[in-house]
């Protein structure tokens, strides 16, 4: 009688810890509508094997500090993976010093399978207290994978948020919106609370696909916050756009006019002298106009 106390006293204690704890967590789940493996050019294709290698055998953080391959892998040209590189090492310090995230699950192995997955994979930041009432932000990757930083940067704007990361291939431009239903539902199951109508933000390639799902599926989100790319689809809800004033897209005026045929509802904001990587550039001025966007 005295053990089955115990062992029914422990197993509450582990419960609570994980409901009340502020964490990250992999989560997976069955499924049929994970992203097929990447089409790659010669160049790419050569790469590959050494990518996959490293990604199932080095921390991410390791992983970062020797991304040359990976620079070429993703097209970046050699001044700005240079700079791109130096960002993202001191930034994985501080991530790596957050004891939340110490030793938290990578997803870039997932992303650049060489096979079609039969399981979902998200990764999940749940705040402390977290319940019914905590809003929630599901955030689609950019080009490249889900790498452990979005989470963070996203943590570090909005601790009190649960934050879901589905992790889909190497590109979430055509993100299956039943891939994103179960990667909600999938957490939900998980954490043991429902999750209603998420602020939907997407990044780079994320952003097209967030446009696009955000086109098809209104009623599903609270809003859509595109990064670093701009409409693509008409859209009717609650829409705002952060993008680097030294994008492309925004210097050729593409922004201005899309955003004139795309949004019903929508509000731009341009970071002066920032390029596509403002979250590294200019974090300070993204986390708070992300927070005026969300909080308002």
């Amino acid at each position: 009688m005295k053990r089955a106390i115990i062992i029914l006293v422990l197993a509450f204690v582990s419960a609570s810890d994980f409901v009340h704890a502020q964490k990250v967590v992999a989560v997976e789940w069955a499924t049929k509508f994970a992203s097929s493996p990447p089409k790659l050019n010669a160049e790419q294709q050569k790469l590959m094997p050494i990518i996959q290698f490293g990604v199932a055998t080095l921390p991410e953080a390791k992983l970062i500090s020797m991304s040359g391959a990976g620079a070429s892998f993703l097209g970046i040209p050699g001044n700005q993976a240079s700079w791109l590189q130096e960002q993202l090492i001191s930034y994985y310090k501080e991530l790596e010093n957050d004891p939340v995230f110490k030793g938290s699950p990578s997803s870039l192995s997932y992303c650049l399978s060489d096979r079609k997955p039969t399981r979902g994979h998200a990764t999940v930041y749940l705040p402390e207290n977290f319940s019914e009432e905590s809003p929630c932000i599901l955030f689609l990757h950019g080009f490249g994978g889900s790498f452990q930083f979005y989470l963070h940067f996203l943590k570090t704007c909005f601790p009190e948020y649960l934050i879901v990361c589905p992790a889909y291939g190497i590109s979430m431009s055509r993100i299956s919106s039943i891939y994103l239903d179960e990667s909600l539902q999938a957490v939900a199951e998980k954490v043991g609370i429902s999750i209603d109508k998420p602020t939907l933000i997407g990044l780079s390639a994320g952003g097209v696909g967030g446009f696009r799902e955000f086109a098809n599926h209104p009623q599903k989100y609270r809003r859509f916050v595109c990064l670093a790319a701009f409409p693509s689809s008409k859209v009717e809800g609650e829409v705002a756009v952060i993008a680097g004033g030294e994008e492309y897209f925004v210097k050729d005026g593409t922004l201005e006019q899309n955003s004139k045929m795309f949004l019903s509802d929508g509000e731009i904001n341009i970071i002066p002298e920032a390029d596509h990587f403002f979250l590294l550039s200019h974090p300070d001025q993204t986390r708070k106009i992300l927070r005026r966007i969300l909080l308002n």
